[in-house]
């Protein structure tokens, strides 16, 4: 248990840094200073237990404080779209890249720190490292957006009400049924990540550097097809979540049988890095059933329902584990069967949602295809 936490702990960090987030965003710290201090919590933090593992707890402790800056970067970016793009339709589009870049950004972690971890286990830390790139990136790039009261004052009593509305708008059950159908995935995609590499050990099934190039699959596959995901909402519409559950479903079954052929494990995480894709969509589906004036307060419920997803999955894996008893396979049996059952939900709701009802086509352009390389 101990062992899986140092994955996702971080997670919790990152629910706890989104709820301070709120406390301090309105106040009189500026942002570049939240920002500086998001993330250099995050990749000082991050990249310490590199040198410093001679306890689990000093880790743990680590990777719980590197989430907590995540949280508060995750956070910025919500409350500075908010600010300084004043087109409500304009930045619902850029909210929901922004939560899409935040996903793609923890594959793409994971996939290289599992790849430093196969030169040695604290090595995989180090991919943290490219945090820093990003935070002279932001020193020189960011901008700061201008308070709530210049804004008022420039735009008059309409953005005043725009922002009261922001603090105390309630969401429709609709969004928080998304949070959870997508908090789900979360819980469920760790089942099959985790145990890929323990099946192909026990199949002999390749090398540490096969169970690497799962990983790089995996990644690969979630970037090309998010390239296109804009088409792909276009095509599917209302079956697009739905059908990406049930990829994930596939995916899982794959693992299930793929015993000792190395080129099944391959094809297995090409279906999940295709089916990871809901983490733009879904998105896309909060869109379609929130007002503007909530977006910023849905894209922080996501990133909560997230965080919280990956962090349960570790729990949810060691009660699988007790259950499956001797049978290994029972967690990814158990999320295989989750995500078509998922999937069917997710359709439900998509027939009698209303926002689908009203959905044009025509909004999607532009959606995804500016902003999803991943490479």
């Amino acid at each position: 248990m101990a062992l899986s936490l140092i994955n996702t702990l971080p997670s919790l960090g990152t629910i706890i840094g989104i709820l301070v987030f709120g406390s301090v965003a309105n106040g009189k710290v500026k942002f570049k200073t939240i920002a500086n201090i998001g993330m250099l919590s995050s990749g000082i933090f991050g990249i310490l237990p590199t040198f410093w593992n001679d306890s689990i707890w000093v880790i743990l402790l680590c990777r719980l404080i590197c989430g907590f800056g995540t949280g508060f970067i995750m956070s910025l970016g919500a409350t500075w779209f908010m600010r300084m793009i004043r087109d409500k339709d304009e930045r619902g589009k850029y909210l929901s890249w922004n939560q899409m870049f935040g996903s793609g950004g923890g594959i793409i972690f994971t996939m290289l720190g599992g790849w430093l971890a196969t030169i040695q286990w604290n090595y995989c830390f180090l991919s943290l490292a490219f945090i820093f790139v990003a935070w002279i990136i932001m020193l020189i790039c960011f901008q700061e957006p201008k308070t709530v009261e210049q804004i008022v004052q420039e735009e008059g009593a309409k953005s005043a009400e725009e922002f009261q509305q922001a603090k105390r708008v309630k969401l429709g059950a609709g969004v928080w049924v998304v949070m959870l159908l997508f908090m789900g995935y979360q819980m469920l995609l760790s089942q099959g990540l985790i145990l890929s590499s323990v099946f192909m050990d026990i199949n002999g099934a390749g090398t540490a550097g096969d169970a690497a190039n799962c990983l790089s699959i995996f990644t690969v596959f979630t970037a090309v097809f998010c390239a296109f995901g804009g088409a792909i909402l276009k095509a599917l519409g209302k079956f697009t979540d739905p059908i990406f559950y049930c990829i994930l479903g596939a995916g899982m079954i794959c693992l299930l049988v793929a015993g000792s052929n190395t080129m099944l494990y391959y094809v297995a995480m090409a279906l999940l890095g295709i089916g990871a894709c809901v983490c733009a969509f879904v998105n896309f589906e909060v869109s379609l059933i929130t007002s503007p004036a909530g977006m910023a307060w849905a894209a922080s419920l996501m990133m909560i329902g997230t965080n919280l997803g990956n962090f349960l999955s570790s729990f949810l894996l060691g009660a699988l584990q007790g259950i499956g008893g001797d049978n290994v396979y029972f967690p990814v049996i158990f999320a295989a069967v989750g995500y078509f059952v998922l999937g069917a939900i997710f359709l439900i709701f998509n027939l009698t949602s209303k926002g689908w009802r009203n959905y044009k086509a025509e909004k999607l352009d532009g959606y995804v295809e500016e902003a999803a390389p991943l490479e």
